[in-house]
C-alpha cells in the first residue's frame, strides 16, 4: 500500500511543524504550504488523502479554499483548525446544511499533542476504510459537516509542493 498524504494549509510555522511531526509518526508523507495561493497547485500535484487547513490565511481564505474544494469534488477528510475566533471554525461547520460536498470536521488551536495524534489516527483509519465510524473521543471537534455549493473566486499564480516538502 502506497503511503497516506497529508496536506497542511497554514501560516503558523509552529502549528505547522507540529502538524508534521505528528503526522509523518502516524504514517502521513506531509506537504506544507504557508498561504492559500500556493494550495492549489498543491491539491493538484500532492493529490492528498487528508487535508488540514486553517481558517484565517493570507490571500483566499480557508472557507474560500472549502468552496474551490467543493468544486473539485475532494473526497478526502478535511480537518479545519482555526486559533482565532471561534466563529471562523463554526462558519466551516454551519456549511454542512448544503445537499453534498466535503467531509469537514472543525477543531481550536491551540490543540495537545495527543489530541492532534487522536486526530490523525482517527483521519488513517477513516481513509483505509471510509466506512470506519469516527471516533466520538475527538477533542474540541464539532459534528462531521458536509460543505459544497459556495462560490469562491477563484485566484491563480500558485506554487507547486511536491512530495516531502516543506
Amino acid at each position: 500500500m502506497s503511503q497516506r498524504r497529508l496536506l497542511h494549509v497554514d501560516s503558523d510555522a509552529g502549528f505547522c511543524a507540529r502538524v508534521r511531526l505528528v503526522a509523518e509518526d502516524c504514517g502521513f508523507a506531509v506537504c506544507t504550504v504557508a498561504d492559500s495561493l500556493e494550495f492549489h497547485t498543491a491539491y493538484e500535484r500532492f493529490r492528498p488523502d487528508v487535508i488540514v487547513l486553517e481558517i484565517v490565511l493570507p490571500g483566499i481564505d480557508g472557507l474560500e479554499l472549502l468552496a474551490w474544494l467543493s468544486r473539485q469534488h475532494c473526497t478526502a477528510p478535511i480537518l479545519v483548525f482555526s486559533g482565532q475566533s471561534d466563529l471562523y471554525r463554526r462558519a466551516a461547520e454551519l456549511l454542512s446544511q448544503w445537499p453534498r460536498g466535503l467531509s469537514v470536521r472543525g477543531f481550536a488551536k491551540p490543540i495537545a499533542e495527543r489530541d492532534l495524534r487522536t486526530i490523525f489516527d482517527d483521519s488513517v483509519a477513516r481513509v483505509l476504510d471510509p466506512e470506519t465510524p469516527r471516533s466520538k473521543a475527538l477533542p474540541n471537534s464539532g459534528s462531521r459537516s458536509k460543505v459544497t455549493g459556495i462560490e469562491a473566486i477563484d485566484r491563480h499564480g500558485v506554487h507547486s509542493c511536491a512530495p516531502g516538502s516543506a
